[in-house]
């Protein structure tokens, strides 16, 4: 079972980089899956969030 980690450097409402991934993911072979990090929680990537 292959298990895969998917980070998108896209933070952009309606990023193609996170739809793809999203796509990527509904598309997994039986017996493996791509789980989707979102990194807009992370200070360092989104000013938005104070720590």
């Amino acid at each position: 079972m292959a298990r895969i980690l998917g980070i998108a450097g896209s933070l952009r409402k309606g990023s193609y980089n996170v739809a793809l991934l999203k796509n990527a993911a509904g598309l997994m072979p039986e017996g493996s899956s791509l789980e989707i990090f979102d990194i807009a929680e992370i200070p360092l990537y989104n000013e938005d969030v104070k720590v």
